[in-house]
C-alpha cells in the first residue's frame, strides 16, 4: 500500500509541477519544496500556465503593433481585440485547469481503484485459506494450540513445533 500512495503522491506531484501556477502554489497544504518547484518551473516559462500566459502577451503586442502600423492604437479597435484576446486567453487557461482537475481526478479514481483491488485479493486469500481448512481439516491438524482447561495454556496459533511434542 506504500508504494501505491508513494505513486500517488508523485503522479499529482508531477501534474502540479507541469501546470505550474504560482497561486495554486502558496495554497497552505502543499508542501514548501512542491510548491518552489512549481514556482521555477512557471519562472522557467515551461510550466503549461507559463506557456498560455506568454502567448496572451506575444497575442497582445502583435495587436498593439499591427494597429501601430495603421496608426488605429487610439482607436475602438484596439479595446476590442485586446478584449478578445483576453477571453481567448481566459478560455485556453479554463481549459487548461479543467484538465488538470481530470487529470488529477483520474489518479485518484485509479488509486482507489488499484486499493481496492488489493483488499479484494486479500480477503479473496483469507476466504481461500478458509474454504481450504474446512474442506481438509485432517491437512491443518497441529496448527492450532491446544485449549482451555485449568493451566492448560491458550487456544492461538502455533507457528512453531507444528507437530506436537515439547
Amino acid at each position: 500500500m506504500a508504494e501505491l500512495d508513494a505513486w500517488l503522491k508523485g503522479q499529482r506531484e508531477q501534474a502540479l509541477i507541469a501546470f505550474g501556477d504560482p497561486d495554486m502554489a502558496g495554497a497552505g497544504e502543499i508542501d514548501p519544496a512542491l510548491r518552489e518547484l512549481i514556482e521555477k518551473n512557471y519562472g522557467s516559462g515551461n510550466a503549461v500556465l507559463a506557456r498560455l500566459r506568454h502567448q496572451r502577451d506575444v497575442n497582445r503586442r502583435a495587436i498593439l503593433n499591427r494597429l501601430a502600423g495603421r496608426g488605429l492604437v487610439g482607436s475602438g479597435d484596439t479595446g476590442y481585440l485586446e478584449g478578445e484576446n483576453a477571453r481567448e486567453s481566459g478560455n485556453m487557461e479554463y481549459d487548461a485547469r479543467n484538465r488538470l482537475l481530470a487529470a488529477l481526478t483520474g489518479f485518484q479514481q485509479n488509486y482507489v481503484d488499484r486499493k481496492m483491488s488489493l483488499r479484494s485479493a486479500v480477503l479473496q486469500a483469507y476466504q481461500q485459506a478458509y474454504y481450504n481448512y474446512m474442506q481438509n481439516p485432517e491437512l491443518y491438524q497441529g496448527t492450532f494450540g491446544g485449549g482451555g482447561g485449568s493451566g492448560g495454556g491458550g487456544g492461538g496459533w502455533q507457528f512453531w513445533n507444528a507437530g506436537g511434542g515439547s
